[in-house]
């Protein structure tokens, strides 16, 4: 009797462990990181803040693909900077301050980046951006960092193209914008240094419908060569068909905007002949991927926007998402890294990268690398 009741408890007992629950294995709990990103997403600058917000949306998921054996995912809140710096603020604030966010990925106007930055270095909040290019930003803050390069790069190596071709007189127009103003006193020095005469200097108000007036005073003063520096591509497409419309006889150059793909399929002829800067970039198989996922056709800012995800989240792997002076430091550390598409990447003192720019002419609406 006494083994029949033994048998009984023992039973009790196992059915007693099964029923009970186990304890969750510390490494099944999901370790979630979140970054803030503020992007131009609507008004003209969401011309690339759509495209790039797709971009960090896919590196995001291809990242936590990668993460998943790890059980440690990202997660990216967006706002909208409208490419300005008081909205950027705005929404830089609410992130910070509603959501928590410490560590941002976006910017995508210089205007952007440089209104909130004030905000973000009195709050310690570390900033990566894939865009932000104005020679401004190299003195932002001690937590702000950009891994493409200054426009400082793209101003050299147009000029020494000016410089080649002996020219006596050249006019400027320029969108009034941080990034667009930057480059132009970039370049009314360069040429100065070459005895180059400005003969117009023409700056147009941001989103402007109507440049005739300017573009009357640019045509009227014969220079033999024209730099147009726009903000966004919308404003480089205003500024090429109205330019046609005078005939006016000049060699053509630009920043980098009006010789992306999205500018000059809407202006192939218009634009033909027209030469500037891009950043270097290999455009392989992984990079054909990414377009055709994202629809992302804007070259080098796709590239490195992609890039700067896996960055920040080899960063938040070893500090977190709340520890922003050790986001900071591992940024500083961070040396000559080869990301997933571009790179390799390391940050100076003032959290500024290096960066090879190459010119490209504009052909049948196609942007095409001058040899040489």
């Amino acid at each position: 009797m006494k083994s029949y009741l033994a048998l009984f408890c023992a039973l009790l007992l196992i059915a007693g462990c099964a029923q009970a629950p186990a304890p969750a294995p510390e490494a099944l709990k999901m370790t979630k990181y979140t970054v803030g990103s503020v992007l131009p997403l609507t008004g003209d600058g969401a011309v690339y803040g759509l495209p790039v917000q797709k971009v960090i949306e896919q590196a995001t998921k291809d990242l936590n693909a990668k993460w998943a054996s790890e059980n440690k995912e990202l997660e990216v809140v967006f706002d909208d900077g409208k490419c300005n710096s008081k909205d950027a603020l705005t929404a830089t604030q609410n992130l910070v301050n509603l959501k928590g966010i410490k560590v941002m990925v976006g910017y995508a106007c210089s205007s952007e980046g440089l209104g909130s930055a004030s905000f973000n270095e009195e709050n310690k909040v570390v900033t990566l951006s894939p865009l932000t290019s104005s020679p401004d930003i190299t003195n932002a803050g001690d937590y702000y960092f950009r891994n493409y390069p200054s426009d400082t790069g793209q101003v050299a190596v147009l000029a020494k193209e000016l410089a080649k071709k002996n020219y006596k007189n050249v006019a400027i127009i320029s969108e009034n914008t941080d990034y667009a103003q930057a480059l132009r006193k970039g370049y009314l020095a360069a040429l100065k240094d070459q005895n180059v005469q400005i003969v117009t200097d023409e700056v147009v108000q941001p989103n402007a419908k109507d440049l005739r007036t300017e573009l009357l005073k640019v045509r009227d003063s014969e220079p033999e060569a024209i730099i147009f520096l726009p903000q966004t591509i919308p404003m480089g497409v205003t500024m090429g068909k109205q330019f046609a419309e005078f005939g006016v006889q000049a060699e053509l150059y630009s920043n980098e905007v009006m010789i992306t793909p999205e500018s000059t399929k809407d202006l192939p002829k218009e634009l033909n002949g027209m030469i500037g800067p891009q950043l270097k970039f290999e455009e392989n198989d992984a990079f054909k991927q990414l377009r055709s996922q994202t629809g992302c056709d804007l070259g080098a800012y796709c590239v490195v926007t992609y890039d700067a995800v896996f960055l920040m989240g080899e960063v938040l792997l070893q500090c977190g998402d709340k520890d922003s002076d050790c986001v900071k430091q591992a940024l500083y550390n961070t040396n000559a890294w080869k990301g997933p598409l571009g790179g390799p990447y390391s940050f100076d003192d003032n959290g500024d990268v290096a960066g090879n720019f190459e010119l490209f002419e504009v052909q049948d609406g196609a942007s095409k690398k001058i040899q040489g």
